[in-house]
Formats: C-alpha cells, structure tokens, sequence
C-alpha cells in the first residue's frame, strides 16, 4: 500500500522481494518526477511532491495499528488507566483497613490451625467476589450509559454488538486482575502479622497501613490532578472553538444538498433546477431568503481558477508551494450576505440586475483585498474567475470569514460572483441556503416538499440546520470536554473518598494520642490543625507530583487543543485551586471530630 496525504495505491510484490527494495526503488521512481524542477521552496531548492509517500503492508500487524492509534483515542485509554489506578488505590486502602480490623480474627484462625495458605486463599477468595460484583456494576453502567456514548461517538459496531462474551468476559477478567493486586499489600499485612497483634507490634502494624494509604493517596491525587488539567484544557479548547468569530450569523438558516451531478445533471440543467428551487422556496410564507452556494462555512468549499491582472497571487502556486492556499469561490444571490449577516465593508454587495447581459462583477472579503491588492482600493479593480475572457469589476468588500476551525487567529481569503453570472467553466456541486422564521421540522418539512416538487426525480436531499454544522465541527472538543471532564469528576470524588477514609482512618488509631495531648494543655484548634496538616500532607505531595507529570505529558495533547498551550497557567491553577479545596473539604470533618475528643472521657474508658 502507498500512502500519500491524498493518495493511496494498492499492489502486490513479486515473490522474494523485500518491502524495503521495493521502498527504494519506487520512492526513486516518484523522484524522478522532479526532473523539469517544477516544485521549489523559498531558497529554490526542488521540493519532492511525494515526501510524505511511503510502502506499508496492509496486513499490518496488531501492534502497529494499535501504535497508530488517533491521539484522541490515546488521550481516553490513558484517562481510562488513570481512572481504574484511582479505584486500585481506593480498593487496596479500603482492604488494608479491613485487613487491620480482622486482625484478632486472623490471629484466632491461626491459632485453631490455619496456615498462612488457607488465609491467604480466603483473601484472594473475599477479592475475587468483589471483583465479580464490580465487574457486574460496569457492565450495567455501560448499558445505562451507551445512549450518551453513541451521540459522543460514530460507532455503529456497538448498536447491536455491544454486550458481546467477548465483553463481558473481558470485564470480568479486569475485573478479577485488578481485585487480585489491590488484594495484595492487604493479604502480605495479615500473613505476615496474623497471632501478633501486642503492643508495639500493633502499633508497627497501625504505621504501615496508614503509611501504605497515605502513599496510595498521594497517587490518586497526582492523577486526579492530570484528570483535571486535561479536561480543563478540552473546556478551554472547547470554548475558543464556540466563541471563534466566524463572520456570520447562521440562526434559522438551512443547508440544503444532494449530489444532483452524480444522477445524470449537467451544469445547465442543476443551473436551471436551482432556478425553479428559488422561485418555489421564496413562495414559502416561513421562507425570508433564499440564495444557493459553492462553498459553506466549516463545511465545504470549492476552488476556482482565478487571477488578478497585474497583480501577483500570494497564494499557493506550483512554483511556491509553501504559500498559503488559494481563495474560497462562492456563488450566490444577493439574499447570501444578509441571510448570514455578513457586513458590506466597501463599496455593494450584489443586486438583482447582476445578470449575463449586464457587466460582470464580483465581492471579496476583506482578507483577500488585502493579500491581493495590499494598501490599494479593491473597487473597481479586475477579477478573472474560472476561465473567464472578460474582466469582472470588484464591486464590493464584505467582512471575512472562516471556512473551518482549525485555526484559531487566521481568517480566509474568499470572493463571490453572482448566481447568474455563474462561470460557464465552474467546477463543484452548488447547494442551497434558506432563512425560515424558525428552522423546526415542520419548516424543514415544507423546505422539502417544495424542493422535491420541482423535479419528481429529483435524488435525495439533505436539508438541516449549518448551525449543526459549527456544532459537528466543534465535536472534538465538545466530546474532549464531556468524556474528561466525567471521568475528571470519578476521579475526585474517588480521590475525596479516599482522603476521608485515610484521615478518619488515622485520627481513629490517634484517638489516645490526641486525649492525652488535649489533656496537658492542647487547644482544640491546635488539633484541628494538626489533624487537617495530617491529611493535607499527602494531598500536597500528590499535587505537586500531579503538576510535574502533568508538565511532562501534556505536550502530546498540543496536537488536540485549539487556541490554548498544552502548559496553560491558568488551567492548571484552576486544577490545582479545586484539588486543594476539594481535600481540605475531606478533611474537614475528620478534623472536626478530633477536635471534639473529650480526654475526660477517654480516661474513664481507658
């Protein structure tokens, strides 16, 4: 398979040879395509037009198409490990409490003749139906959440196919994994301490349980952390994409499409269908405007010859490839620029007597006038448009807008030539937009049964809202912000949970500690702080490290933001200010409670 960014090529090696002869020698082949040196850069050096052309195999192995995998789907399998490392940390800290409470049982068991084996097997045992039951919950989360998944995400595979074995048994084999290592540092506690549960050794036993959770938390809030500043940044992202100024107003304004050239319409005939489509569409009482289109807003645009006599193009030539490219064509009626809303700079937009007998003319955008004819006057200068013979007069300058959402601070060069001035020697497929009162289904009921009573074979059109269009261009981000931004949530509230039960965990084996030290003297807020710096400490630490790998791995989402550096200061302070107050709020009451020890009372237990 040869791969270009626009080509691909299919063929067969002869036997006994190599993929890399075969690279060699028809990467040499394309090259000498360069003979008469017609592409160069800046400094006049040839350019290959097949540079990024190579050989694969298509039967490409399992782990190379999973390395090629889109960034995007990178970004959720690691916000998905991130998330399930989380549960770990809660699962094992939750086990290694059990695990220090059990410990008389364990010491009973060992005494009546359990060996180390038996209670380990038990605990593996205890872990596996935990793991079974949790594996149960999230095949019935994913049920309940598919709905959400399949308007976030183009997966037809999972409408019928989703709870397959495959699946289930996949979840539960995770599932059974996970339980196992988080079982793990809770089966070694009460192996190794089972019949020793004295004194000192109670209390050595008490010191690794809370030092092994605080550990775990402090890894539940670095990731948290990482959760946070990657959704933060896909809101941010999202965001910019929304309030980009595109240069028009697309409210109750339909797009209407079909491929008339691929059933049997040569150019006259769609010219004189859209006639009879603008004459039945204007007759609509919910109708205001109707004007038909080369090319949409961030949906799809159309290139046409063009040249300015006595001026150099700025744009992309086959002597300069390096430039940016060319303008965006467009043909409309003089409805096009106030159905969008898009402002008349200089000079007028089009009028009704703009026909093939009178003069030809046309309107650029702002940003075309001045690549083109830089500091000088636009109107009145000379445009040839798709072959034309005969000098169109610019008569006008509308304000500029964007074809996409890809770039965050350019807009694009366009011009526009009357509907019945249409070059004869145009390319592209025209469509229609229509303004209607309110663009709900009936008025798209009624957009199309006026369109398809203008020609009884008329094929299929597709007839929605363009401000579906924006929103299906902005899809990335919206499904970055709603997918991180969830499983940011999970993670905090995990993280939360986590940080009260180690805190209530710790001041619960301090309880003595703390009515000794209140009984000589200790205020209550001086236990209340020492209690909250108590579960603080780790938050810290976990948000500190959560900062540094948060620096070293955002870099390789640049590639999925828009308009925001992958390191935004602001982002991450916002993540940061939430994680902090997010732990002290777990903190709180723990906190609370120890500062309400009653020492008097603690004596007459003791």
């Amino acid at each position: 398979l040869l791969a270009t960014n626009w080509l691909h090529v299919v063929g067969r090696l002869h036997d006994g040879a190599t993929l890399p002869q075969a690279n060699s020698e028809i990467l040499s082949f394309l090259e000498g395509d360069l003979a008469g040196g017609r592409l160069v850069d800046s400094a006049g050096n040839p350019v290959s037009p097949w540079e990024g052309a190579r050989l694969v195999p298509v039967n490409e192995g399992f782990l190379s198409r999973f390395l090629g995998l889109d960034p995007t789907i990178w970004a959720v399998i690691g916000a998905g490990l991130s998330l399930l490392l989380i549960g770990i940390s809660n699962f094992t800290s939750l086990l290694l409490s059990r695990s220090f409470h059990r410990g008389k049982e364990m010491s009973i068991r060992t005494c009546l003749g359990a060996s180390p084996l038996r209670i380990g097997r038990q605990l593996v045992t205890e872990a596996a139906l935990l793991g079974a039951a949790c594996g149960g919950l999230s095949l019935l989360l994913a049920l309940w959440t598919m709905p959400v998944l399949r308007e976030l995400f183009v997966l037809p595979a999972l409408e019928n196919t989703f709870v397959s074995t495959r699946v289930v048994v996949f979840s539960f084999v995770l599932a059974f994994c996970c339980s196992l290592v988080a079982s793990l540092p809770a089966i070694s506690l009460a192996i190794g301490n089972e019949g020793r549960v004295h004194s000192g050794q109670h209390i050595s036993r008490d010191g690794r349980v809370i030092n092994t959770r605080s550990v775990l938390l402090t890894v539940q809030v670095a990731l948290s952390v990482l959760a946070l500043f990657t959704a933060g940044l896909f809101v941010r992202s999202l965001h910019n994409a929304l309030n980009l100024p595109f240069g028009i107003t697309p409210d109750n304004v339909l797009m209407i499409s079909g491929p008339l050239d691929r059933v049997g319409y040569n150019r006259a005939d769609a010219r004189d269908l859209y006639r009879k489509m603008l004459e039945r569409l204007t007759l609509l009482p919910d109708v205001t405007a109707v004007s038909p289109t080369l090319s949409t807003p961030y949906t799809s645009y159309t290139m046409l010859d063009w040249s300015a006599p006595g001026y150099e193009s700025p744009y992309y030539s086959a002597a300069n490839p390096i430039l940016p490219p060319n303008p965006v064509a467009n043909i409309v009626t003089p409805d096009f620029f106030p159905m969008l809303g898009m402002r008349v700079l200089r000079g007028r937009g089009f009028i009704d007597s703009d026909t093939m007998n009178n003069p030809l003319v046309a309107v650029v955008n702002e940003r075309m006038a001045m690549d083109v004819w830089r500091v000088e006057d636009p109107i009145g200068k000379c445009l040839l448009v798709g072959g034309d013979t005969t000098c169109r007069q610019v008569v006008g300058v509308v304000n500029s807008i964007r074809k996409s959402v890809r770039f965050s601070q350019s807009v694009d060069p366009w011009f526009y030539v009357p509907f019945d001035q249409w070059p004869a020697t145009s390319r592209g497929s025209a469509g229609l937009l229509v303004k209607t009162r309110q663009d709900d289904a009936s008025a798209i009921r009624a957009v199309r049964g006026a369109i398809q009573s203008t020609d009884p074979n008329l094929p299929y059109m597709s007839i929605g809202p363009i401000s579906d269009e924006l929103d299906s261009a902005t899809n990335r981000w919206r499904r970055g912000a709603i997918v991180f931004g969830g499983l940011a949530i999970v993670a905090l509230v995990l993280t939360v949970v986590g940080i009260y039960s180690v805190l209530a965990f710790s001041m619960q084996q301090r309880t003595r500690e703390m009515g000794i030290r209140m009984a000589v003297g200790a205020s209550r807020l001086e236990m209340f702080r020492m209690a909250s710096k108590t579960g603080m400490r780790p938050v810290l630490t976990g948000l500190a490290l959560g900062i540094l790998a948060a620096l070293a791995f955002m870099r390789f989402l640049s590639t999925l933001l828009f308009g925001i550096t992958p390191t935004d200061p602001v982002t991450l302070f916002v993540g940061s200010l939430i994680v902090i107050l997010a732990g002290f709020l777990a903190c709180f009451l723990p906190a609370l409670r120890a500062a309400q020890t009653d020492p008097a009372s603690l004596v007459r237990c003791e």
